[in-house]
């Protein structure tokens, strides 16, 4: 039976601050919870909770467990300022602990390993500091050799641990041997040097393609314009054209004679292929009105849409292109 639920304990309790929590049974009085305070009084007073099967049963003892969990550390802390309170009624410091245990439900030991040092008897206190050097003293002399001549070991402020089995040793470096950078005790010394080690995994290669010459003018004359991209993104961001039910895709490929629109407006079924036109189809207006006639007949509309304009991208521009598709599709 642990500290906080002796019987002499409850019996202290109960004589002190009266039954402060009842005996719980269910409905047909099996006890669910105080089995202790029954047996330290069987007339201690009972509440009925109510349960279906076995499982509540377990639930209700669970949670009315979980109300006695308290940490060490809340129970010092109240130990504390019980004592703090004797002393300022005017109980003498010396007499603290034994006041304390005469109205709290813990043993004397129990009380002194909680309270602080202030509040434990002087005398007490240096024997058992005396006790200490002695215990000491006998263990010095029985970790000496037979002969008397060896000194004893030093306790290391940094133990060594077993890389293998884990063991720790305070008092003996000797019986441990290095290996690899690691700690093995003498028992796991031998195995250790017989393993092999353990190659290191080689870092990935990482692949670098080679650039080529068509990667290069990729690069430097890219397909898609900046006006291709400004314009498609002001048509998906216009609530006119949403309005009327046209989407847009960008770069759709068409296969006929590998023809590309620029922007593709679509309404259900209905396809709009969109071109802008800019200096690079300069010299090539009838290879491209070919190329669209025969697009248009494919996608049976009257003709695509062609949008020219001159110089580099400007948002001025941008925005006069984007309004001339608004009004031809609206």
């Amino acid at each position: 039976m642990s500290e906080e639920i002796s019987k002499e304990s409850l019996q202290k309790s109960v004589k002190t601050v009266g039954e402060l929590y009842p005996v719980l049974e269910n409905q047909d009085g099996k006890i669910l919870d105080g089995h202790h305070r029954l047996e330290s009084n069987p007339k201690h007073h009972r509440k009925t909770v109510q349960t279906k099967n076995r499982a509540e049963e377990i639930l209700v003892r669970l949670h009315a467990h979980h109300r006695r969990q308290v940490p060490q550390e809340e129970t010092k802390a109240l130990l504390v300022e019980l004592a703090q309170e004797l002393e300022k009624s005017g109980v003498p410091k010396e007499n603290v602990t034994a006041e304390l245990c005469k109205v709290v439900p813990f043993s004397e030991r129990y009380v002194r390993l909680l309270l602080p040092q202030e509040y434990k008897q002087a005398g007490k206190v240096e024997v058992g500091r005396k006790g200490g050097q002695v215990s000491a003293e006998l263990f010095h002399q029985n970790v000496k050799t037979q002969d008397r001549q060896q000194e004893p070991h030093k306790f290391l402020e940094t133990p060594i641990q077993c890389a293998s089995c884990h063991a720790i040793t305070h008092l003996y470096p000797e019986l441990y041997h290095e290996h690899e950078g690691k700690m093995y005790c003498e028992k796991c010394y031998p195995e250790a040097v017989k393993r092999k080690p353990v190659p290191k995994t080689p870092e990935p290669h990482t692949f670098k393609p080679k650039e080529t010459a068509e990667h290069r003018i990729a690069i430097m004359h890219p397909a898609v314009s900046r006006m291709d991209e400004a314009v498609f993104l002001a048509l998906q961001q216009n609530e006119t054209l949403r309005n009327k039910g046209w989407q847009f895709m960008f770069q759709k490929r068409y296969c006929i004679k590998e023809v590309v629109s620029d922007i593709t407006a679509t309404k259900g079924i209905i396809e709009q292929p969109l071109f802008l036109d800019g200096e690079v189809h300069v010299g090539k207006e009838d290879r491209d009105t070919a190329n669209r006639e025969l697009l248009a007949k494919r996608l049976g509309i009257p003709e695509v849409l062609v949008f020219s304009y001159e110089g580099a991208y400007s948002d001025a521009k941008r925005d006069e292109i984007t309004a001339k598709i608004v009004e031809a599709l609206t």
